[in-house]
């Protein structure tokens, strides 16, 4: 028996609509508009002001799920990072069961949940869960997700 894992209940929607992607003001042939800020998951994860950060966090932790069922249950880390950069600079990245950092074919699809509209993330990653738990011809599917998180400590 298969654990039925549901990302789009009315919490998670909630969620979501709490924390926006961020915009930027640009302008274009003199025209200023806003447009929603480009994440992308590289070799140290996420990284960034900490303004514009906040529904990436929230998404890692969809991410963080998602990857712990892809892996039969195995705790997956989430670091939140203030670096060493400048205090506003700020950042956030998975570690894999190993202790290394998320496996580098992970990274597209990190990148994809972060920059999807706020109507269409949940979906997308009950779609990702559910092509993995088809594909699992184990009995691994009645595990639930592991998420250790860990933050720097520096002020």
């Amino acid at each position: 028996l298969k654990l039925l894992i549901m990302f789009t209940t009315k919490e998670c929607e909630d969620l979501i609509k709490e924390h926006p992607r961020s915009q930027e003001l640009c302008e274009v042939e003199k025209i200023k508009k806003y447009v929603f800020f480009r994440y992308r998951y590289g070799t140290s994860g996420f990284r960034g002001h900490n303004q514009t950060l906040e529904s990436v966090m929230v998404r890692v932790g969809l991410l963080a799920s998602l990857r712990s069922l892809s892996q039969k249950g195995q705790a997956i880390g989430i670091m939140v990072t203030a670096s060493h950069n400048d205090e506003c600079d700020n950042g956030v990245k998975i570690i894999d069961p190993s202790g290394e950092m998320m496996d580098h074919s992970w990274e597209d699809l990190a990148t994809q949940i972060a920059n999807k509209p706020e109507t269409d993330v949940l979906s997308f990653v009950q779609s990702k869960y559910d092509e993995f738990n088809n594909e699992s011809k184990s009995n691994d599917g009645d595990k639930n997700p592991v998420v250790f998180i860990g933050r720097d400590t520096r002020p």
